[in-house]
């Protein structure tokens, strides 16, 4: 594997896993419209642990505050921390559910280029409506355990390529009620144990397969892609979010999905 591949689709992964875009969307019409060769599980696993580290990094006093509510006789804000965490692992669960029954078959059955285009188009849409009709009021320390559950819900829908994971969980946020910056918060910090926990999976399931061979190289490159450009996305989507609006992405993904049925039916 030359090494621009790994490191355009290191630095496409690290966008588009937290802008509302679908990574996984553009990780398989890039490479399509490219005419590259698809490098396998484990190049893909590197590439979600590169975004994985981009979070831990950046949210490393969230998570370390997150800790600190767990000891006994937390003070202070600990209530309102523990409180969150609790909300943010209860998040995960159905998406693990639905990953652990359903992936393999929905990788299959929904790849197609026509089907993602599908997707980037109505997420879109979705995207544009929540952003419309959303009162924005309610901060992260608003979130309920229902928000949670919702929201949750709402990420199970991200393993259709297309969908886009950080999409659907702002899109549910808004709907809630929840400031931007709010939603993509709880989206990203939900991501964590989602992203590291399906990249320990897929990892030791490669390693009883023989790992990646020499590829080494090229997987390093797009893991450390990845990681960086993952890294400055949150930094300045976090920063945008707090008066920009989300159309910008909704037109994007129209664009993107009206292009490809184009080319398609052409």
């Amino acid at each position: 594997m030359q090494l621009l591949e790994p490191s355009v689709l290191g630095v496409l992964q690290g966008l588009t896993e937290f802008l509302p875009i679908s990574s996984s969307g553009h990780l398989i019409l890039v490479p399509r419209a490219m005419g590259w060769v698809y490098h396998g599980r484990a190049f893909d696993v590197a590439l979600h642990l590169g975004t994985f580290l981009a979070l831990v990094i950046y949210f490393w006093r969230d998570l370390l505050r997150f800790g600190r509510s767990l000891l006994p006789g937390a003070g202070g804000e600990a209530a309102t921390d523990r409180r969150v965490f609790v909300f943010l692992l209860v998040s995960t669960i159905p998406g693990i559910l639905v990953g652990l029954k359903f992936d393999n078959l929905i990788e299959e059955k929904f790849s197609g280029t026509g089907t993602i285009a599908l997707f980037f188009l109505a997420f879109g849409l979705l995207l544009a409506f929540a952003e419309y009709i959303s009162r924005k009021k309610r901060e992260f320390a608003d979130i309920s355990f229902l928000d949670a559950c919702l929201i949750g819900i709402a990420q199970a829908l991200a393993l259709f390529p297309g969908v886009s994971r950080s999409g659907i969980t702002m899109t549910t946020g808004l709907f809630l009620g929840l400031t931007r910056e709010s939603a993509a918060r709880f989206s990203f910090l939900m991501s964590i144990p989602i992203i590291g926990g399906a990249g320990v999976y897929e990892g030791a399931k490669l390693a009883t397969h023989g790992g990646v061979g020499g590829e080494w190289p090229a997987f390093l490159v797009g893991f450390a892609a990845s990681a960086l450009s993952g890294y400055f996305c949150i930094k300045y989507l976090l920063r945008f979010l707090q008066n920009g609006k989300l159309y910008v992405f909704s037109v994007y993904r129209i664009i993107v999905a009206v292009a490809v049925l184009l080319f398609l039916r052409t």
